[in-house]
């Protein structure tokens, strides 16, 4: 089982990719207790609960905690992890830094 990692849950290109996943793989679900073979990194708790408790897609999806101020979430989130798409959340200072 392939699993991968989305290190931007929140935003829309993660949301969009996370979807397409869910769509692509949906008819691979196995029935295993633990198949989640998407990892949707979440950067709040707040935020992560959100998720947990709108999670449709359990046999896919499994809501982690992404903290990029704490180097220890990536441990954690990294368990298993085949294949990663990294992304960082957009800030009002990458837009200054475009400008």
């Amino acid at each position: 089982m392939v699993r991968i990692l989305i290190t931007d849950a929140e935003g829309l290109v993660g949301k969009f990719t996370i979807n397409e996943l869910i769509s692509q793989l949906r008819d691979t679900i196995s029935s295993s207790a633990d198949s989640s073979r998407i990892l949707a990194g979440y950067h709040s708790q707040k935020a992560l609960q959100r998720a947990v408790e709108l999670n449709q897609d359990q046999k896919l999806v499994k809501p982690v905690i992404i903290d990029w101020a704490d180097s220890t979430s990536f441990i954690t989130a990294l368990q298993e992890v085949d294949r990663i798409l990294l992304i960082t959340p957009f800030t009002s200072a990458k837009t200054a830094q475009i400008k």
